[in-house]
C-alpha cells in the first residue's frame, strides 16, 4: 500500500491545533512492513518535529518533496493542482488542514484533515474576500475528497450542515495531548523564573493562547483583560502566546495603557519548552476563541487542573467541563468579570469536582489506530 502525507499545512513552528494534531495522533500510528510512505513538506521544514522521533522510527520513509511556499495563495495551488503530479499513483493520500490535490488514480483515497470550517459562520469577522476565497476552494476540494477527518462532534456538524456532506463521510478523530517529555523541543534551557521577573511576572500572572486569526479573538481578550485590572486593586499579570502577525502585535500593545505595560507581555510565539513552562506557572487560562473546532489548549488547562476562561456556545465549553468559566467573550465586560470568576474560585473547589474529561486526551496511541483504522483499505494498511 502507497501512502502520501501531505504536510504542507504546517508551520516551520509547533504551535497550532493543526500542528499538534500531526505530531500527536498523525504521529502515533504505525503503518506496517507492507506500506510505502510518501511526505509532502515545505522546505526547511524538519520532519522529526512535524512527526516526531516516534513515527520516523515506526515507519520506513521512501520518499520526501519539498516546496518553497509562504503564503496561504501559492500553498493552495500547489496542495490542489501542482501536488497531485506527485502524489497521482498513490493508493491513499491524507492531507492535513482542508486542502488535498485534486486529482488521483482510479481508486484512490483522497481523505483530508478538516478541524475546523471558521470561516464559513455566521459570526465570522474577518475579510470578506477571504471568507470567499475559502469557501469557493473548499467547496472544489470536496468534489474530489472520498473521506474527511474531524477533531470533534461539534465539527463534524457544521460540516454536514454548512457543507452538505453525507454524515457517512466524516469521521471524528479527536486531538490529543501528548506528555512534556515527548512534545517537548531540543531548545536549550532557559532560567524561565528570571525571565518572568524581567517581563514583569513578579507573582501570578494568566496566559491567553491564540494567533492573529479573527476567530480567536485575542483582541477582545485583552480588552476584557484591561477592563478588569483598571477595576481592580491587585491583579496577575498577563502573558499573551501564539502566532502573530508583527503589525497585530503592534496594534495589541498600542491599546495597552502606560500604567499597565509592565503587566503585559506580548510574547507571541514560543517554543514547546516555554509554552510548557508558561502554561505549568499560570494561575489560569484565557482562551476567548469564538470558534473552533477543537480548542487543545483548553484540553491542557483541564489536564493540569487550570482554571480556563472560554466563548459560551463553543466546543471549548464542553471540553472544559467543571473547569470552564464559560462567558460571551464578544462582550468585553462580560470578558472582565469572567476574568474575575477565575480568580475567586478556590483550588480546593476543584479538587474536589475534577472534570470527568481530565485524562481524556492522553491516549494518542489509541487515536493513531483510529486514524489508521480511517485511512486503511479493507485492511491493507497495518
Amino acid at each position: 500500500m502507497r501512502l502520501g502525507l501531505n504536510l504542507l499545512a504546517l508551520r516551520l513552528e509547533q504551535g497550532a491545533g493543526v500542528e499538534r494534531f500531526a505530531r500527536n495522533v498523525v504521529g502515533s500510528m504505525q503503518l506496517g512492513s507492507k506500506s510505502s510512505l510518501w511526505v509532502g513538506i515545505r522546505t526547511g521544514a524538519d520532519l522529526k518535529q512535524l512527526l516526531g522521533k516516534q513515527f520516523l522510527e515506526r515507519n520506513q520513509v521512501s520518499g520526501v518533496s519539498t516546496w518553497r511556499c509562504r503564503r496561504t495563495a501559492l500553498r493552495l495551488f500547489i496542495e490542489m493542482v501542482w501536488m497531485s503530479t506527485r502524489t497521482f499513483p498513490l493508493d491513499v493520500v491524507l492531507s492535513i488542514n482542508n486542502f488535498g490535490p485534486l486529482l488521483g488514480k482510479i481508486g484512490q483515497r483522497r481523505i483530508v484533515v478538516i478541524h475546523d470550517i471558521w470561516f464559513l459562520e455566521p459570526g465570522y469577522e474577518g475579510h470578506w474576500l477571504r471568507k470567499y476565497l475559502f469557501s469557493v476552494l473548499i467547496r472544489i476540494q470536496l468534489l474530489s475528497t472520498t473521506h474527511i477527518v474531524t477533531v470533534s462532534e461539534f465539527s463534524k456538524r457544521a460540516i454536514i450542515d454548512r457543507l452538505n456532506v453525507d454524515k457517512k463521510l466524516v469521521s471524528v478523530v479527536p486531538n490529543c495531548i501528548s506528555s512534556l517529555s515527548s512534545s517537548a523541543d531540543e531548545s536549550p534551557t532557559v532560567d524561565y523564573a528570571s525571565e518572568n521577573r524581567e517581563s514583569g511576572f513578579v507573582g501570578e500572572y494568566l496566559l491567553m493562547i491564540g494567533s492573529d486569526r479573527p476567530n480567536k479573538n485575542i483582541w477582545r481578550g485583552l480588552q476584557g483583560y484591561i477592563e478588569f485590572a483598571r477595576t481592580s486593586t491587585s491583579f496577575p499579570a498577563l502573558c499573551i502566546v501564539g502566532h502573530y502577525a508583527d503589525a497585530f502585535q503592534a496594534e495589541l500593545a498600542s491599546v495597552i495603557p502606560k500604567s499597565l505595560r509592565s503587566r503585559v507581555d506580548i510574547r507571541g510565539f514560543v517554543s514547546d519548552t516555554e509554552y510548557q513552562e508558561l502554561f505549568s506557572g499560570c494561575t489560569g487560562v484565557l482562551f476567548p476563541s469564538l470558534y473552533e473546532g477543537f480548542g487543545i489548549p483548553v484540553a491542557e488547562a483541564v489536564s493540569q487542573g487550570k482554571r480556563v476562561l472560554v466563548s459560551q456556545g463553543t466546543v471549548c465549553e464542553e471540553i472544559a467541563g467543571s473547569f470552564g468559566i464559560v462567558v460571551d467573550t464578544r462582550d468585553i465586560s462580560q470578558v472582565s468579570l469572567g476574568i474575575v470568576k477565575l480568580l475567586s474560585q478556590t483550588d480546593a473547589a476543584y479538587s474536589e469536582e475534577l472534570s470527568p474529561n481530565s485524562n481524556a486526551y492522553h491516549d494518542c496511541e489509541s487515536l493513531g489506530r483510529d486514524l489508521l483504522s480511517v485511512l486503511s483499505v479493507a485492511g491493507e494498511i497495518g
